[in-house]
């Protein structure tokens, strides 16, 4: 349901959709992974990165929501606490190129910071 409504361009009733499930099943990893796509679509960093936190600390082998907790990391300025989720992705699925491609980036921005 909630992926159609997010699909129909409805990302409120979408993200309203996700909440319900996770205020019935708390641990529902794909519910967390999810709302933090819709929280990002929005342009809500913070909230998206939290609710990836809660999908791969539900499911730590979700390499998607590692992945987008890692992209949301670096979109918030932590290159340095994106690495470790990215190279998670890697360690799942060593051929995902935008897992590569994100942690390269992290890397580089970690460089550039110090």
């Amino acid at each position: 349901m909630g992926s159609a409504l997010y699909a129909l361009g409805r990302k409120q009733e979408a993200a309203d959709y996700y909440i319900r499930v996770i205020h019935i099943n708390p641990d529902h990893a794909t519910a967390h992974y999810n709302l933090g796509n819709v929280f990002g679509s929005q342009g809500k960093i913070t909230e998206a990165v939290a609710q990836f936190r809660e999908a791969v600390r539900v499911k730590p082998d979700y390499a998607e929501a590692q992945n987008n907790l890692g992209y949301g990391l670096l979109l918030s300025g932590k290159p340095d606490e994106a690495i470790e989720p990215l190279r998670k992705v890697l360690e799942i699925q060593p051929d995902s190129v935008l897992a590569r491609r994100n942690l390269n980036e992290a890397l580089a921005r970690q460089k550039e910071l110090r």
